[in-house]
């Protein structure tokens, strides 16, 4: 796999976690796909009881770190700023973001309420995913990846990156048609996505000082409202 992955052009890459909370998140597996129709998963921390033995999370991680920090090394996944996060809780810098689907779809067509993986595996390819849902359960006994059973979650997790694959040649070229798009992609969306995920990362600083004198003033016209009289009170308001 590993020599699949550095030879091909375009990798799809995705990963597989205990939440949707990157902060929280623990790496339960990587699913990689090269070629439409073709994927791979490498499960690392699914610990249920029972659960067969899997490679070492820190070791695979070493194995895949110069690939996954690779700018030369093209990858294509869905929401890349997340798995970028996630990444990063292990001391990898995701480099080599050439496209994510998510941004295809949004810069294909902004108006769309979603873009999500699910809606666009439907839309764009008449497929219907398997869910989260459908292997994990819903509510409060809804199971998280890592109780999953492997060779379940293998196919989920290799669907998700045969999707992206899937998905990227189906959107990429209705973008092409139009320059603009291809521009506002390649120079604006793209790179913004290590951009925001180091922004999140770290946060911001934010001066108190700067907002106080508004705080403030806001309260003051808040008490100034409260205290008039019904009526004239509604007739502010309107």
């Amino acid at each position: 796999m590993a020599g699949k992955i550095q030879a091909a052009e375009l990798v799809a890459f995705d990963t597989e976690t205990t939440s949707l909370n990157y902060m929280a998140a623990e790496l339960v597996g990587l699913s990689f796909s090269v070629k439409a129709g073709e994927a791979a998963y490498v499960p690392v921390a699914h610990d249920y009881e029972g659960a067969p033995e899997q490679l070492d999370r820190d070791w695979v991680l070493e194995q895949l770190k110069p690939w996954l920090e690779d700018d030369s090394q093209a990858k294509v996944g869905q929401h890349l700023k997340y798995d970028a996060n996630v990444l990063n809780n292990y001391g990898i810098t995701l480099r080599g973001i050439a496209y994510d689907t998510m941004l295809e779809s949004y810069v294909y067509n902004s108006v769309s309420s979603r873009h999500d993986m699910d809606t666009l595996a439907s839309k764009f390819l008449g497929h219907t995913n398997v869910s989260f849902e459908d292997i994990a359960g819903k509510g409060a006994k809804q199971k998280t990846f890592n109780q999953i059973d492997l060779e379940v979650a293998a196919f989920y997790a290799a669907e998700d990156a045969d999707i992206t694959v899937r998905l990227h040649q189906a959107i990429w070229p209705k973008i092409e048609t139009t320059p603009e798009l291809v521009s506002i992609f390649k120079d604006i969306e793209c790179p913004l996505i290590p951009v925001l995920a180091k922004m999140e990362q770290t946060g911001a600083l934010i001066d108190p000082s700067c907002f106080m004198p508004k705080a403030l003033k806001s309260q003051a016209s808040y008490k100034s409202w409260r205290s008039k009289p019904t009526k004239k009170r509604a007739k502010a308001s309107t």
